[in-house]
């Protein structure tokens, strides 16, 4: 991959950074103001007029007020921490709010405020006797991508609850807002109908199931994007409209926290249709309850949410330790005071199929399951961050590590849940140790289950065309989802069902590879060679390190490989905790260790990787771009493989143009695309340096020869219809250049802007502002996406000026 471009890399941050402490200090100098604003707002509205200082600034500094709310121990923050977590429009804001208000009430602190009652509209009109519709679930399409989700609710209704009220809406978020509606009272087959409809409709796409707040936020946010555009409302919505504000937007469910959602579900008796139409929905959407509520436990645990932990598991369920909700809760809340639990990853959340998964005990790698009716087994192979305390093993729900990296304090889990259905829900009853029954194991066990697993992994590789586990390394995990292959016979849905199944086999076997290294971890480097391979097959670089660090210490003649791959792991981490935006001291400690791992790997081996990795770290350090032109210019000496060579030429490349010397840069590049013509993101490198030195014609071919190597490079689009409009002035060239690349990416916001910016030049305001507006709604901050604002508004505001002119010149006739 060509190497990766600062944006005015580390000042930038800094500045971001600055920025962010000065606003968090005057939150927390303001947050008693904002309590009183708070204590005299009787409407939501109102609510968030008193919350919008907080919720205006960046996610990272909401959630260090937050942190630092729940520490305060007074009313006024468990107040605010409260009206956030029901009202905060981002979902990391809420959870945080969440956390510190958990840990307020842990000190007795509890929040005086409610939430606001929402009116009462126009009520129902339900014959006497007959139930109120009851809300039973959600489903939205994954394609905001695209402009379009499609979003289905659905309810019980009828004095039995026999029939299914549905409601089915096209929200179009980028033009009217509400496109289609539909209401009506079902049966089940006629439900069938509508799902075959909706899936054919999104061939592709993921299904969302959501709680009825969720449906809420998606209807009023197309409700704005209508009354923002002047739209029309689809006639059959105008119609039901008293239903949609009784059943969704004023519905006390959907304004209520998902505490309440249990509460619901559990009113009146329980429909007999609706295990066949839970079944329905997995069947077409995927959606499996079982894996939905393995997850949701794990999430709430980990977070502290142990009210609602507690309410997914089932009245006979072990794991309550015969304990009543309340002194249960307690329990957890000591432990997490202590253990501090945090970056929970649910790496793989896997239904397991009882019936026929084993053809025989030889090809066993779990423990057995009872076939009893209505159980299910989901396997959770899940990781957190936390601090080891000695309330972990009053803790049933906790099981026994296979590994844990001490240098993140991560820890790593294979539990199997044991699912029931209870009163047509579905509930956890009871959990088996995976990680901590392989850790038991006898040694003739554990390698048939190791074996077992193995064979079942090459099967499935041969199912994707795939012959050996290089041909992943070389294309990438990732882009094995993306691919459309021919000689593949299966179609492509049911291809993303077999790479979710080969992911699962390669998490599951990393725990057995762990059970072996714990069982004789002097016996062979080859173990941790092939875990840390496999953990960044899976893309847990974090995990890689672990292993690699292992092998590193136990195997002193492995010490040089084992350093190179523990810093290239390390380094992987450091973008993934920039991504996540962690604590940038967090960030440079990882950076530090990888460039440490890399100088004493030097000191045992030079290698050319060794110094690639380590020049690529450099390169971003302004003072040490010429220690990193010294470490690429040696490894070019020491017989470089291609890609090795490749790199070299490209991160000089990228040195030169950092250090100015535009020309040194272009034929560094140019090198690179010679020796490896599809190196990812080359052609786009040369092009721009192309253009900068004004060789346009040069600049037009090197993007075009991009495209066409890489049609999912955004940046190609994006110059090349730069291009086209400053310098050639063919706004119809740029035009056709950045459609062509929405067709690709219609969720880019540069790919936007620019198409934005293309239609002010050419004078069509309304083409522009319809583009400028869909580049806002995803990344209004974008620098590219500012400048069309900016030249938008210029342009309307000179065209105002002429039509004035205009209008006050003097009648001659």
């Amino acid at each position: 991959m060509s190497p990766k471009k600062p944006t005015n890399n580390k000042k930038a941050q800094e500045l971001k950074a600055q920025a962010d402490q000065e606003q968090l200090q005057h939150l927390l100098a303001s947050y008693q103001q904002i309590g009183q604003q708070l204590d005299v707002a009787e409407k939501t509205a109102r609510v968030e007029e008193a919350l919008s200082d907080i919720f205006s600034q960046s996610v990272p500094t909401q959630l260090a007020f937050f942190k630092e709310l729940g520490k305060r121990e007074d009313v006024v923050a468990a107040n605010i921490l409260n009206a956030a977590y029901h009202l905060a429009p981002e979902k990391e804001a809420r959870k945080e709010a969440r956390r510190s208000l958990i840990q307020l009430e842990g000190a007795k602190i509890i929040p005086e405020w409610v939430p606001p009652t929402p009116p009462s509209f126009v009520t129902l009109n339900i014959a006497s006797g007959e139930k109120k519709p009851r809300f039973w679930q959600a489903i939205y399409t994954d394609s905001r991508d695209i402009g379009e989700v499609e979003l289905l609710v659905c309810w019980y209704e009828g004095e039995e609850y026999e029939g299914i009220r549905v409601m089915g809406f096209l929200l179009d978020f980028w033009d009217v807002g509400i496109k289609e509606f539909f209401t009506d009272v079902m049966s089940k087959r006629q439900l069938e109908q509508q799902i075959e409809y909706t899936r054919a409709n999104f061939e592709g796409v993921k299904l969302i199931k959501s709680p009825l707040a969720r449906a809420r936020l998606l209807l009023e946010e197309a409700l704005e994007v209508h009354r923002a555009q002047g739209s029309k409302l689809p006639p059959e919505y105008t119609h039901h409209s008293h239903l949609v504000r009784k059943l969704i937007l004023e519905a006390p469910e959907a304004h209520a926290g998902n505490e309440d959602e249990e509460e619901v579900y559990a009113e009146g008796a329980t429909p007999s249709s609706k295990t066949e139409v839970e079944e329905l929905f997995q069947e077409f959407f995927g959606i499996s309850q079982a894996e939905d509520v393995v997850r949701n436990f794990l999430e709430f645990w980990t977070n502290g949410e142990f009210i609602r932990a507690y309410d997914l598991l089932s009245r006979e369920s072990p794991l309550k330790q015969g304990l009543p909700r309340e002194e249960w809760v307690k329990l957890h809340k000591r432990w997490f005071d202590t253990a501090h639990p945090t970056r929970f990853n649910p790496h793989v959340i896997h239904a397991r199929e009882v019936d026929d998964l084993f053809e025989s005990d030889e090809d066993r790698y779990t423990a057995p399951v009872e076939d009893e009716e209505d159980v299910e087994v989901v396997d959770a192979l899940w990781s957190m961050e936390m601090i080891e305390t000695p309330i972990a093993r009053e803790l049933p729900a906790l099981p026994q590590a296979t590994a844990h990296y001490a240098r993140t304090g991560r820890y790593w889990f294979w539990t199997a849940f044991k699912l029931v259905e209870e009163n047509e829900q579905t509930r956890i009853h009871s959990l088996t140790d995976e990680g901590g029954r392989l850790l038991g194991l006898p040694d003739a066990e554990l390698q048939r289950g190791a074996a077992a697993l193995e064979r079942l992994y090459k099967e499935e590789l041969g199912t994707l065309g795939l012959s050996n586990e290089q041909e992943i390394r070389n294309q990438g995990f990732k882009s094995l989802f993306d691919q459309d292959d021919e000689n593949i016979d299966i179609p492509p849905s049911q291809r993303w069902g077999e790479l979710a199944e080969l992911l699962t086999l390669l998490t599951q076997m990393l725990h057995y590879q762990d059970a072996l290294i714990a069982r004789a971890p002097q016996k062979a480097p080859v173990l941790y060679q092939t875990a840390g391979a496999r953990a960044l097959l899976s893309l847990d670089a974090e995990r890689a390190a672990y292993y690699y660090q292992l092998l590193a210490e136990r195997f002193p003649e492995q010490q040089a490989f084992a350093l190179r791959k523990m810093a290239e792991a390390l380094q992987l981490l450091s973008q993934e905790l920039q991504e996540e935006r962690a604590d940038i001291a967090r960030v440079r400690t990882i950076e530090s260790d990888a460039e440490q791992a890399l100088q004493e790997a030097l000191t045992k081996e030079r290698t050319p990787e060794a110094l690639i990795l380590l020049a690529r770290q450099l390169i971003q350090q302004d003072n040490r771009r010429d220690e990193a032109e010294e470490l690429l210019l040696e490894a070019a000496t020491l017989s470089p493989s291609t890609p090795e060579a490749t790199q070299i030429e490209g991160n000089l490349g990228l040195l030169y143009e950092q250090k100015g010397n535009l020309e040194q840069a272009l034929m560094h590049y140019q090198r690179a695309a010679e020796i490896t013509p599809h190196y990812p993101g080359v052609w786009t490198d040369i092009g721009d340096l192309q253009m900068r030195m004004r060789l346009y014609d040069s600049a037009e071919l090197s993007f075009l020869r991009s495209i066409d190597i890489e049609p999912d490079n955004v940046e190609a689009y994006i110059q090349l219809g730069l291009l086209y409009r400053s310098v050639k002035h063919d706004p119809v060239g740029a035009e056709d250049v950045l459609l062509q690349g929405l067709e690709t990416h219609g969720s880019d916001a540069n790919l936007l802007a620019s198409l934005a910016l293309t239609y002010v030049e050419q004078g069509k305001f309304r083409d522009a502002e319809n583009y400028l507006e869909k580049a806002e709604e995803l990344a209004p901050d974008f620098p590219l996406v500012q400048e069309a604002r900016e030249a938008y508004e210029v342009a309307m505001s000179y065209r105002e000026h002429l039509q004035r002119k205009k209008r006050k010149r003097p009648d001659t006739k």
